[in-house]
């Protein structure tokens, strides 16, 4: 039940990656929902850093009640904390609110001046290069960069990362062919391929993507392999007491139906995730906290 003095000022949610990119958008569109919903300013600020984490380690030491929230994924919550130690936990340091949104079609991208054309030419032009392929990664644990990891070890071919800070910058960088390969959403490469400012390769999902139903999947390009889910949470300092955690669940519940969510969501390749209850958010982020610290143990590209 909400606390006759919740919210009591403006609520700030930080997102830990710049504008533009699919962490900015999805946290915007629930700012807007949340906005109202409570009445008061629902204000988004972008802190990026450490693939995330200085925005969550910020959250993590704020003031636990209610008017610092976090906007953050797979990345700072599953991804970056399994590759090195952090000053936050998913399991201590910030409790899982709601998880939003899921999905996601993460591209093998090139720019045109590259001379590859497939999947198959970028692989044997990786194996006869003396010098990695350089790719652009939008920040330590990004999809950018987790699914580049993965499929360097599933075609046995060695990249080497330029990390910028954000997947916009990354994005400019590859357009200007300054960097020959990425591996971004389809949400955010949809019109560049369309008008032959990028090249899809493939996509890492099982299915082909929606919006880029001619590029192929990775297996139906030869590599045998699906990667790159991408989902978003809402999160607040562990501490926040379980009446305002309680009625921010519900009310990112309610935002989540809306139709205005839904469509910007599903602009970013995502869908919406209703969740049944405030421990299924929570048994969610822990499996996918669980799945990575696996990965990281076995797939040394990643760190």
């Amino acid at each position: 039940m909400r606390g006759p003095a919740y919210p009591s000022q403006r609520v700030l949610i930080v997102v830990g990656f710049p504008p533009g990119g699919p962490a900015d958008i999805a946290g915007r569109a629930l700012a807007d929902g949340l906005q109202t919903r409570l009445g008061k300013p629902v204000i988004v600020e972008n802190r990026p850093g450490g693939g995330g984490s200085a925005a969550a380690s910020a959250v993590a030491r704020a003031e636990p009640d209610g008017h610092t929230l976090l906007v953050a994924g797979e990345g700072p919550i599953s991804i970056v904390p399994a590759l090195a130690a952090q000053p936050y936990s998913a399991m201590s340091g910030l409790t899982a609110l709601n998880v939003f949104a899921e999905g996601g079609c993460t591209v093998v991208a090139v720019t045109p001046s590259f001379a590859v054309k497939d999947l198959k030419g970028l692989i044997a032009e990786a194996k006869a290069a003396t010098e990695p392929i350089t790719y652009a990664s939008s920040g330590l644990g990004t999809p950018s960069d987790t699914v580049a990891a993965e499929f360097a070890q599933a075609a046995g071919i060695q990249l080497k990362r330029v990390i910028y800070r954000g997947a916009a910058p990354a994005l400019s960088d590859l357009i200007a062919g300054h960097v020959p390969l990425m591996f971004p959403t389809a949400g955010q490469t949809t019109e560049q391929i369309a008008a032959g400012k990028l090249r899809g390769l493939a996509v890492s999902t099982k299915a082909r993507c929606k919006v880029l139903p001619d590029v192929p999947t990775l297996t139906e390009a030869g590599i045998p392999l699906e990667a790159g889910k991408i989902w978003f949470g809402l999160f607040a300092p562990s501490a926040l007491p379980a009446a305002i955690a309680d009625f921010l669940f519900a009310e990112a519940q309610a935002v989540s139906a809306t139709p205005e969510l839904s469509k910007r969501i599903e602009a970013i390749t995502l869908e919406p995730v209703r969740n049944a209850t405030r421990s299924q958010a929570a048994e969610y982020v822990t499996k996918d906290v669980a799945d990575w610290m696996r990965k990281a143990a076995t797939i040394p590209g990643l760190k």
